[in-house]
């Protein structure tokens, strides 16, 4: 099962990344990258040779050994409040992990090379054959994560592992007055009925808890205890009536995927998020509709940040905002659009910090007055929303757009563009060789610019 190794090869390559600013782990980086070579290796080997499932259960093992070692001091050293800190590991753990993959690779090698005997004649085939069995017990024994045609990776997979169970009915976990046992402790969910108390029970059972999904979950009350215990979590989607963003959240910096949707009984609340997010340093996916922030400058910098969505986004003067490149950053879905107060001047440092966007909605309708705004190093650009845009700064409007190479949907919704020396309303036209190589949708409403000529 090669996908067992991804998320720990993901772990380590974070890690070991020369470009990061957060470890410093000259001590441990032989060991680690020792691990890295390995995990990486026995992958490939995997990969290449689909005959080897008789070693799934053991790799998933060992795979799942070194990321709670790992993520555990990884997890210790970020609540610690620093920045950035030095990543120590004790030496025989490591050492351990090492011995156990360095195991593992060395029976997939002799699978790979068919040295196992059918003859029992020499001890060394006897032993072979021996672990081998011990390998099939043990696949019988542990209950799968995952049916058998799934290609579970990383956080992805754990989200949509979860979601393929409940669809299709498969119990997750078994369940007695006040107490679970979990049927696989990694990944987890609670249904409508299940109380926070019920869920605080379960504590114990949820150390090595890598996923949890809630689905209409009735209780207003977070519940704490339980989250406590799930320090090392990885994806959380949370589906909870309350009118407060849960701050208990922000202790599990371990979390790559969070998503908080708020039930208001089919009324709009719209809830603050507190201050405190950077403390999810590898968050990737940030899914909150219902909620805006109130520190936006705190965003820029989750430097793992590849999907944004919020209700709205206020961008402070850029001083304030300090902005930091988010390469990683493709999609931003702000229900009201990434708005500037009325003290900005510009676009020009929150359109910088993501050069890689992919996905952009952009609303001007607080300001009062007209601002520049330059999309032309937008490369990646496919989906761009403007709304109540009012700009003097660009000369040819659809020349700007045109520029836009990949982009694949517009919306335009009462926008003002017209050039400085424009008296009346411009009519927008497209110059000899101005096209639109991969528009495939766009969406006019309410302009106060002629757009006839262009259509």
């Amino acid at each position: 099962m090669a996908s067992s190794l991804q998320p720990l090869i993901t772990i380590l390559e974070g890690i070991l990344d020369p470009h990061q600013t957060r470890w410093i782990v000259d001590e441990n980086n032989p060991q680690l990258q020792s691990l890295l070579d390995k995990a990486t290796s026995l992958q490939k080997l995997l990969d290449s040779k689909s005959s080897l499932t008789k070693l799934d259960s053991r790799i998933r093992e060992v795979a799942h050994q070194a990321e709670d070692i790992i993520e555990s001091h990884m997890v210790h050293h970020m609540l610690s409040g620093s920045n950035c800190v030095i990543f120590t590991l004790s030496t025989p753990d490591l050492q351990q992990v090492i011995r156990d993959l360095d195991s593992v690779m060395e029976q997939a090698e002799k699978l790979v090379e068919n040295k196992i005997l059918p003859s029992k004649s020499s001890s060394a085939a006897v032993g072979i054959d021996s672990a081998i069995e011990q390998l099939k017990l043990a696949d019988k024994k542990t209950p799968s994560s995952s049916s058998s045609s799934s290609v579970v990776v990383g956080i992805d997979g754990d989200l949509m592992q979860l979601k393929d169970r409940l669809k299709y009915g498969e119990d997750m976990f078994l369940n007695g007055p006040n107490k679970f046992t979990f049927s696989n402790p990694r990944r987890v969910s609670f249904h409508t009925k299940f109380q926070s108390e019920v869920i605080n029970d379960s504590a114990e059972s949820m150390s090595l808890t890598r996923s949890v999904l809630y689905i209409d979950f009735r209780s207003a009350e977070f519940p704490s205890g339980a989250f406590f215990a799930a320090r090392l979590l990885r994806v959380l989607d949370l589906d909870m009536r309350t009118h407060r963003f849960p701050t208990e959240i922000l202790e599990l910096v371990n979390l790559r995927f969070l998503r908080v949707n708020l039930d208001n009984s089919g009324t709009i609340h719209i809830v603050s998020m507190p201050k405190g997010i950077t403390r999810l340093w590898n968050l990737q996916t940030l899914i909150a509709p219902l909620f805006h922030v109130n520190e936006p400058a705190e965003l820029w910098k989750l430097s793992e940040l590849s999907n944004l969505e919020l209700f709205d986004i206020r961008l402070l003067k850029d001083e304030e905002m300090n902005y930091s490149v988010l390469k990683k950053l493709e999609k931003i879905s702000i229900r009201m659009g990434v708005q500037l107060i009325e003290e900005a001047t510009s676009w020009d440092g929150f359109l910088k910090s993501i050069p890689n966007i992919k996905k952009l909605s952009i609303n001007d309708r607080d300001r009062t007055t007209s601002t520049a705004i330059d999309l032309s190093h937008l490369h990646k650009l496919e989906n761009l929303t403007c709304h109540y845009m009012t700009s003097t700064s660009s000369p040819d409007v659809w020349g700007t757009l045109c520029a836009l190479q990949k982009l694949e949907e517009l919306e335009i919704w009462q926008c003002s563009f017209e050039r400085k020396e424009e008296t009346c309303e411009e009519e927008w036209e497209l110059a000899d060789g101005d096209e639109f190589p991969s528009l495939q949708v766009i969406n006019l409403k309410i302009l106060s610019a002629k757009l006839y000529a262009t259509l």
